[in-house]
């Protein structure tokens, strides 16, 4: 039965807006709404039933947080805690709280941000709005149950996920960038920036900007890749390109039993299908191949334990040993069960989620390989007894990685490891060895390349260990800030010649011009946010100045999240009108700053200001000593 008496209880979405950059005590981009709540007088049976909905459909985040402001509110909280954990369970990383902006008295209206990854409002206007619907249901007193919100919720889910990085690669590289203070930005498409200027790196999940090309497609191209490697006396499987069935039996026949059936050029062990001893299964596994957009490959299989072995910059930084998909018997459960068991783990997802491990399906393969072990579903397996339901190891597939400490594998395998990504030319990659034994010499035991990998999955505390090999001094250059008209004063003509013949190489910014080094490139008027984006992302800049010129109307946001240094100029402005022209633009970027100093003359005029008075000639001096803090 509906209550009537929470009709009047609605909240509704009056106006949103995108900040692309950052505002004082952001971490990073976010979209500002504004809503209405006409009563907040809710009735504590509605708000539990709210609660049990949500708890049961999602998953918390792990930094799922509001502002104090939101938390004390039972309404704005839990429009919060929906709205994020839609998000973060759509593959938003969850980095910074929900803040509350404003509030009229009462809170009737009040104006929320909400955490994003660059200037696009669509992930966060999907989830608010539906978390919005939700809370109207409720409030309305809606008796539907939370089972029948759950096929909604994965749609809503879908809408979400186009917008978030695609793959746990970027969302771990973006978190741990976070943890470490290291600023980061979405370049485009899959692509983040990690740091700024000359420090900057891109990334596209485990793909580097150091990464080249050519070396990129041909390892893609499982075919290409392994007559490379053969041509350079590396160990890998004989292998033939089939178009067809019948091509493939050949080549079977040809190379000899047991065979690999795999598709050319994808990722993540689909449609892989090894140890195949009969015409029968190299035709079902070709069939099933055959379904993905690949070019198909028989390969001649290789007895051995799987490894994965991840090669950063000519070291080998992390091992495992990867165990096929399946389940291990403990003289109780059926097959079955011990499988249903195993997929309930929380370390377990779908394939493509933020989990670190995938479900199992029960598919054509799995029942196979049960016959070929004399099992059937019903059977009770002893314990300890594995039951493998996979033929592939692929973590995507239901594998499991076990990791190997270093030292445990022998010299001669960690070597030719480093020397199949050297030969390739890739910077970072993971090789998957078969190798009967990881810790005999491959050239005693025999082993064979199997894959290797550009663009590796990787476990979910390498990305933090990789950001401190790939971004020096976390990402971070001197950032500037100048207050006044400033371009043309002697003094400052003074600094870009001295901060010149000390080797930097500045890049300034203003509302209607950008500078690199002693170069104008761009005369743009108003677009002081992108050319503040500019000297964030060019390569040559190990410095940066931006100048704030109309001091009474600074702007809405910066393109960096911090300020180091912050002065304050000379002005012709009379000394009374000071603290009129020059506070908004004090005020606003004084949040951002590690220090404010204002000039000598400056601060006779205005005093009551808590800054350091400084002579402009001595801002070279500052500069200076900040950037061999930095290790410029």
């Amino acid at each position: 039965m509906t209550d009537n008496s929470q009709e009047h209880d609605t909240v509704t979405l009056i106006d949103y807006r995108a900040i692309a950059g950052y505002t004082p005590h952001t971490t990073q981009p976010q979209v500002v709404f504004t809503i209405e709540i006409k009563s907040h007088h809710i009735k504590k049976s509605l708000l539990s039933k709210f609660d049990s909905m949500v708890n049961k459909a999602l998953k918390k985040p792990e930094n799922l947080r509001a502002s104090p402001e939101i938390s004390k509110n039972p309404l704005l909280s839990r429009i919060a805690y929906y709205t994020l954990a839609l998000m973060s369970q759509a593959g938003f990383p969850v980095l910074s709280p929900m803040r509350l902006l404003k509030a009229s008295p009462l809170q009737k209206q009040v104006t929320l941000s909400i955490p994003t990854l660059d200037s696009n409002p669509a992930p966060a206007l999907i989830a608010i709005t539906e978390s919005i619907i939700l809370i109207n249901k409720i409030l309305k007193g809606s008796s539907s149950d939370h089972t029948e919100s759950l096929p909604k919720l994965e749609k809503i889910i879908n809408k979400i996920k186009p917008y978030a990085p695609t793959g746990v690669n970027s969302q771990r590289f973006i978190t741990a960038a976070h943890k470490a203070d290291i600023p980061w930005r979405k370049v485009g498409q899959n692509t983040f920036q990690f740091g700024w200027g000359h420090k900057a790196r891109w990334l596209d999940s485990s793909f580097t900007d150091k990464t080249p090309v050519l070396a990129g497609a041909l390892v893609r191209d499982k075919h290409a890749a392994s007559a490379v490697l053969d041509s350079l006396g590396i160990p890998v499987s004989k292998n033939q390109l089939v178009k067809n069935k019948n091509q493939a039996l050949k080549a079977a026949s040809s190379l000899g039993y047991p065979v690999v059936v795999k598709p050319s050029n994808l990722d993540g062990g689909r449609g892989v299908f090894p140890g195949l001893h009969t015409p029968e299964q190299v035709s079902e596994a070709y069939d099933e191949t055959s379904q993905l957009p690949s070019p198909i490959l028989v390969e001649k299989h290789f007895t051995g334990e799987d490894y994965r072995i991840q090669v950063f910059q000519g070291e080998v930084f992390w091992v495992t040993h990867r165990i096929p998909g399946g389940v291990f018997g403990n003289g109780k459960m059926t097959i079955k069960e011990l499988l249903s068991t195993l997929n309930q783990d929380p370390e377990r997802g779908a394939q493509g989620g933020s989990t670190l491990l995938c479900t199992i399906e029960l598919n054509k393969e799995a029942l196979s390989l049960i016959k070929e072990q004399g099992m059937t579903l019903e059977t009770i397996p002893k314990n300890g007894c594995f039951v493998r339901l996979r033929r592939a190891a692929n973590v995507s597939s239901g594998g499991t990685p076990v990791p190997i400490p270093i030292e445990q594998v022998h010299p001669d395998n960690i070597d030719l490891a480093i020397r199949v990504a050297r030969l390739l030319r890739l910077d970072l990659a993971g090789i998957d060895l078969l190798i009967p034994d990881i810790k005999t010499s491959w050239i005693q035991s025999g082993a064979s390349i199997c894959e290797v990998n550009a663009q590796p999955q990787l476990y979910p505390h390498l990305p933090a260990y990789l950001l401190q090999k790939i971004v020096p001094d976390t990402g971070r250059i001197p950032i500037i800030c100048l207050l006044g008209d400033i371009l043309q004063k002697p003094w400052f003509k003074q600094l870009l010649s001295s901060l010149k013949n000390s080797g930097y190489n500045p890049g300034i910014a203003s509302t209607n011009s950008l500078w690199i080094n002693d170069q104008e490139v761009s005369c743009t008027k108003n677009s002081f946010f992108k050319h503040m984006l500019a000297i964030a992302t060019d390569p040559s800049v190990n410095i940066a100045i931006i100048i704030i010129e109309d001091t009474k109307h600074p702007p809405v946001d910066l393109a960096f999240d911090k300020v180091d240094l912050c002065f304050v100029s000379d002005t012709e402005t009379a000394a009374s009108k000071i603290a009129d022209d020059i506070l908004p633009a004090y005020k606003y970027i004084a949040q951002f700053s590690q220090e404010v100093t204002i000039s000598t003359s400056m601060s006779k005029a205005w005093p009551d200001q808590n800054a350091a008075p400084l002579a402009p000639e001595e801002l070279y001096k500052k500069i200076e000593t900040l950037a061999n803090r930095l290790s410029i």
